[in-house]
């Protein structure tokens, strides 16, 4: 997917700052991230959220499918959210970004080669991949602390994906196909049980999840879906269903209350 042009983020802000304007009850929130924002196929979290809360927020949404949390807070992309946070103090940033950093052909690089006793601790026991997750750990150590300097007040929410099914399944749209980020990967080095292959991803989760974890606190929330999301639940191998989405959606929302409930009631 192409990134959002000057013109078109321009266009988006005049958008976003009239409704502030217009509706200052309103909660004003920032949405930034990969597909689980941006599906294009149908009602994403962000779309269902929005139906969810009957489009009474200000919402300027930066999200691009296929993201990767690295580039969303590289230098220039963390600048460009320090201006959108110093100039419109929103109350909530949702950020949904770290699952392309972590699957793909990288895979052939982050895990380990299969060996006699299968462990899945072990699978994930590589320095390329503990590289990848102490890059990304910094990363969002270097938002929290932008956000600190300049709107110390909004609450950052994220999320830590479910328990993605390496199935070979692919994503199509309109001629366009993505995928697949696990089966084919995961088999290259020696996973081809689909019990052992789902042990290395429900590995791989857990360990971002407890990244996610690990930097929580009273305005960084992270909404944990692996509960909500089923295994009837997905549509292909990263993405879950119209249902999925809204059951997560659901579960933001739920979350949202919980932190503003007078914002989202």
């Amino acid at each position: 997917m192409p990134e959002i042009s000057w013109t078109q983020m321009r266009y988006l802000q005049q958008f976003f700052v009239q409704s502030i304007r217009d509706h200052p009850q309103d909660p004003v929130v920032i949405s930034h991230g990969d597909s689980w924002f941006a599906y294009p196929i149908y009602a994403n979290i962000i779309d269902q959220l929005d139906e969810i809360v009957q489009h009474r927020m200000s919402l300027l949404r930066l999200e691009i499918s296929g993201d990767e949390l690295l580039t969303i807070l590289d230098p220039a992309g963390l600048a460009t959210l320090k201006k959108l946070m110093t100039y419109h103090t929103p109350n909530v940033f949702l950020f949904s970004a770290g699952g392309n950093d972590i699957v793909g052909s990288e895979l052939l690089t982050f895990l380990a080669p299969r060996t006699e006793p299968f462990d899945a601790t072990a699978a994930l026991a590589t320095a390329a991949l503990t590289q990848r997750f102490d890059d990304m750990k910094a990363a969002y150590q270097s938002l929290i602390a932008m956000r600190d300097e300049v709107a110390p007040a909004c609450m950052i929410v994220t999320h830590g994906y479910a328990r993605a099914i390496p199935t070979g399944i692919k994503a199509s749209y309109l001629g366009f196909s993505a995928g697949p980020w696990l089966k084919p990967f995961l088999e290259a080095r020696g996973y081809v049980d689909l019990i052992e292959q789902r042990a290395v991803v429900d590995a791989l989760m857990q360990r971002f999840n407890d990244l996610l974890d690990s930097l929580a606190g009273p305005l960084f929330v992270k909404v944990d879906f692996r509960t909500v999301i089923t295994d009837s639940d997905w549509s292909n191998e990263i993405h879950p269903t119209r249902n999925g989405f809204e059951k997560a959606a659901g579960v933001l929302h739920a979350e949202l209350h919980r932190l503003l409930p007078t914002k989202f009631p």
